[in-house]
């Protein structure tokens, strides 16, 4: 077969000359393709004549599924900054429903973040991705140095006493979903995290008793918040609802993640860990109806309307927990995450308490909102004397 193009012909040239044994290989690919090719076809590419041949083929890559929803992101992010950036936005829309290829979509692209990049709202966007970043950095070379700080046991009735750290899980990170730094972004990856909530009663810190401090009801108070309604502040959301804390809960949690009633229905009875028959059908529905009577505002705005939705809304709890957690590891105090909750040392609590407050008023009066305040709960500190555990085996799993 003939060369398409003169590059090619050249390359192939040499290739037969080293295969002839007179020339070295030049490249690493001249090398292969002489090892690798029959002499006969490399006589073919390198015999053909240079007339009409372009200099180079560039192969056009044509678009595939995967690139349009990639380009349409940037064409909202043009059009909601200025009229310049609009036109741009129609631009490059334009290029991506004709036939096109991906070099000249790109070209637009380049082109369209360019101009992007130079406006407010995309450098405090970059510089946020940067504080985050720092933040955490921050955060897990505290935990790297007191690691060793932070450890407890459990001690059952019968004296057996069961240690518990994990060396290989000492750092956070956070997880953030959709390609979206709105969306998600809790702190994972610490044993703690991973250890009974239970055994979490019995850490020391510096030898130190601890305390757990939670927000209670957070993402109910969310929700509230950002429809500014502050009504319910300082109340039990769940409690509102006459049912099991548990099921309320579990529910509530699930429901903002789901499509469809029945979706929740059925994932609120596998998280409680029990079967879908007619008994537990009927008990879950009847507590979505209970749901929609007494948090009916929120209920309508946000239940089954999709996973993006509750992880926009689980993002305003991971930023307000950043800003508390960055408040105590400025000042070298260590703390540890726990969903909408943190673990200090004993002598800390009220300052947690005051910092957790101020946090969250702070998060929704920069938003122009007013906050739907949450109860803040404190979770005892158990040593060997007070263990209501009566055999460690049955009640914690090790790391």
């Amino acid at each position: 077969m003939p060369a398409v193009s003169k590059k090619q012909q050249k390359f192939f040239g040499i290739v037969r000359a080293i295969q002839k044994g007179e020339q070295t290989p030049t490249t690493p690919e001249t090398a292969k393709a002489a090892a690798d090719m029959k002499k006969g076809d490399v006589k073919k590419f390198a015999s053909t004549k240079h007339k009409g041949l372009p200099n180079k083929v560039v192969q056009k890559e044509e678009l595939d599924k995967n690139d349009k929803p990639f380009v349409k992101k940037l064409v909202g992010k043009l059009r909601s900054g200025s009229k310049t950036h609009a036109k741009q936005a129609d631009d490059l829309e334009k290029a991506m429903k004709e036939e096109t290829t991906k070099a000249d979509l790109y070209k637009a692209y380049s082109k369209g973040m360019k101009m992007m990049s130079g406006t407010p709202a995309f450098k405090a966007h970059q510089e946020k991705i940067k504080k985050m970043r720092k933040d955490l950095e921050k955060y897990n070379d505290l935990l790297r140095r007191n690691h060793m700080n932070i450890s407890g046991n459990l001690i059952d009735q019968e004296g057996k006493d069961f240690q518990f750290q994990n060396y290989g899980k000492r750092f956070y990170y956070r997880v953030f979903t959709k390609n979206n730094f709105s969306c998600g972004g809790r702190f994972y990856g610490h044993w703690v995290l991973e250890i009974p909530a239970l055994a979490r009663q019995f850490l020391n810190m510096n030898g130190r008793p601890t305390r757990q401090i939670d927000y209670s009801a957070c993402l109910l108070h969310i929700m509230y918040s950002t429809l500014n309604i502050v009504q319910h502040t300082g109340k039990d959301l769940y409690a509102m609802v006459d049912e099991d804390r548990s099921w309320v809960k579990a529910f509530c949690i699930i429901a903002p993640n789901t499509i469809k009633l029945r979706d929740a229905c059925e994932q609120t009875v596998q998280e409680l860990g029990l079967k879908w028959n007619k008994k537990n059908e009927k008990r879950v529905y009847k507590l979505a109806n209970l749901i929609s009577k007494a948090h009916g505002e929120i209920y309508n705005a946000y239940f089954f309307k999709g996973n993006d939705n509750g992880q926009k809304l689980i993002n305003h709890e991971s930023n307000i927990a950043n800003e508390v957690i960055m408040h105590f590891v400025n000042k070298e105090i260590l703390i540890l995450s726990v969903n909408d909750g943190f673990i200090i040392e004993n002598r800390y609590k009220r300052e947690l308490v005051q910092i957790m407050e101020d946090k969250w008023v702070k998060h929704w009066k920069a938003r122009g909102l007013n906050s739907s305040k949450p109860l803040i709960r404190e979770t005892k500190h158990l040593t060997a004397y007070n263990s209501p555990i009566e055999d460690i085996f049955d009640k914690y799993v090790p790391l």
